[in-house]
């Protein structure tokens, strides 16, 4: 007897029925998908070559194993290898486009690979993402605004920017006054 296949499951050649592990509701099922769907993985060699990619990477680069990627996340990682960053093994970006959508990325550096990970950002940060280019923003109040969309505190991120608080205050100050107020880029809740 062959097997037959139905809707509901697999059926094995002595007719008995075959189930896949199943999440227990659509919604765990969904949640699961939509989490795996959003997390990028690429590997790549020293010289930029992909020797792997995930579904979701794939998704957002197109199958590109055995090439040299020089687009999308290995922009950020040749402008970095510019800076005094460049030694570090593991390099975090926040927020970064990539084909119109908003990742966030970290670059883990080995001896003979790269792997990139890339995880897409939601909810009113990457609401708002877009219309900060609008307001002419350098990158350092860019970086801030981020952070402050992200719903971090002062002190937060004075210390992840390693800047007085003095510092932080004039850079706030001019994002509220190139953003028109406050309310552009807080709206209520």
């Amino acid at each position: 007897m062959k097997k037959k296949t139905s809707q509901d499951g697999l059926w094995s050649a002595s007719g008995a029925r075959q189930t896949a592990a199943i999440p227990s509701t659509p919604e765990k099922r969904d949640e699961r998908n939509e989490d795996s769907e959003r997390i990028v993985i690429c590997e790549k060699d020293l010289s930029g070559r992909v020797v792997h990619q995930n579904k979701a990477c794939i998704g957002v680069c197109n199958h590109r194993e055995g090439e040299v990627c020089k687009g999308g996340c290995m922009e950020y990682f040749a402008a970095l290898m510019k800076t005094s960053v460049a030694e570090k093994s593991a390099l975090l970006l926040p927020a970064r486009e990539i084909r119109n959508a908003y990742y966030d990325i970290v670059f883990f550096r080995g001896d003979d690979r790269l792997t990139t990970v890339m995880h897409r950002v939601k909810g009113v940060l990457s609401e708002k993402l877009p219309t900060l280019g609008e307001f002419k923003l350098t990158e350092r109040e860019y970086e801030i605004a981020k952070l402050m969309l992200r719903g971090h505190a002062n002190q937060e991120i004075c210390k992840l920017l390693f800047i007085s608080r003095p510092t932080l205050k004039t850079h706030v100050n001019r994002i509220y006054r190139k953003c028109g107020s406050r309310k552009n880029l807080f709206p209520k809740r």
